[in-house]
C-alpha cells in the first residue's frame, strides 16, 4: 500500500468515525397527521386540542389574530401544519403538554419525556415545507414552570412552494431560565409562530423530532484501531527504507 492509498483509506475511516452510527432513531414529537383547520377573524383567539399519535397524545393549538381586519387560516392534518395570514398580523402557538384537554400549559404534563433518548440525541429537527416570509419561531422546553430553556430562530423565507428544508437546533443553543430545562426530563414543549409584523405570512411545518448525535458504534472504533496499527507499521517500514 503506498502513502497516497493509505492516506485516502485513513481519511475515509476518519469520516466514518466523525459521522458516527446511523442507528439511533429520532423521537417523533409530531407528524401532524391529525388536526383541525379553522379561520380566525380579526381581534380573536381560537383554541383547540387535538388528540392523536403525537408526543403526549395531544396537541394544543392556539391562534391569535391581533389585527382589526383580515383573518388567519391555520390548522394541521395530512402531515403538515399550516399558518396562513390573510392581511392579518398575529401568532400561532403549538403546545405538547400531555392529554389534559386544556389550553392552559401544564409544564410537567409529559411526565419527564427524554428528548436525549439516552444521551444519543442533541438537537431538535423541524421540517419547513414552505415559507414565503422570514419570521421568528420561539421554541421552549420545560422541565417545570420555573425551569425551562428557550430559543428564537428565524424561518428561511423565500420558499413559498418549497423545496422543503430542515432546521436543526442544538439543545446546547437554548438559553436557560432558572436552572434551565433538563432535556432528559421534559414536562412540556411549545413552538410559537410569530407573525406580529408580517400580515401576509404563510408557513407550513412538516414533522418535528429530535435529531440523534453522531456516536460511533463499537465496530467503528475497532476499524479505527486497525487503521492506527496499519499506520504505525507503514511508518516503521517507511522509516527503515529511508535509513
Amino acid at each position: 500500500m503506498n502513502v497516497n492509498t493509505f492516506a485516502a483509506a485513513l481519511s475515509a475511516l476518519a469520516a466514518c468515525v466523525i459521522g458516527g452510527s446511523p442507528g439511533a432513531h429520532a423521537l417523533l414529537i409530531d407528524t401532524f397527521d391529525a388536526g383541525s383547520l379553522g379561520f380566525v377573524p380579526a381581534g380573536t383567539t381560537a383554541d383547540s386540542q387535538v388528540a392523536g399519535a403525537m408526543l403526549g397524545g395531544e396537541r394544543d393549538e392556539s391562534v391569535t389574530n391581533t389585527s382589526a381586519t383580515g383573518g388567519i387560516l391555520a390548522g394541521a392534518g395530512g402531515g403538515a401544519y399550516g399558518y396562513g395570514a390573510i392581511g392579518a398580523a398575529g401568532s400561532g402557538l403549538l403546545s405538547w403538554d400531555g392529554a389534559d384537554a386544556s389550553a392552559a400549559l401544564d409544564a410537567k404534563g409529559l411526565d419527564g419525556a427524554d428528548f436525549t433518548e439516552g444521551a444519543t440525541h442533541g438537537a431538535l429537527s423541524i421540517e419547513i415545507l414552505s415559507n414565503d416570509i422570514a419570521a421568528p419561531l420561539i421554541l421552549t422546553v420545560y422541565t417545570s414552570a420555573t425551569e425551562f430553556s428557550q430559543i428564537t430562530v428565524a424561518t428561511p423565507g423565500g420558499i413559498p412552494g418549497g423545496p422543503a428544508l430542515t432546521l436543526e437546533i442544538p439543545f446546547a443553543s437554548f438559553v436557560p431560565t432558572g436552572a434551565g430545562a433538563d432535556f432528559a426530563n421534559v414536562g412540556a414543549f411549545t413552538l410559537e409562530i410569530v407573525g406580529l409584523t408580517e400580515p401576509q405570512l404563510d408557513l407550513t411545518l412538516g414533522s418535528i423530532a429530535t435529531a440523534p448525535l453522531a456516536v460511533p458504534d463499537p465496530g467503528t472504533f475497532a476499524l479505527l484501531g486497525l487503521g492506527l496499527v496499519m499506520l504505525a507499521r507503514w511508518s516503521g517500514q517507511h522509516y527503515r527504507s529511508l535509513s
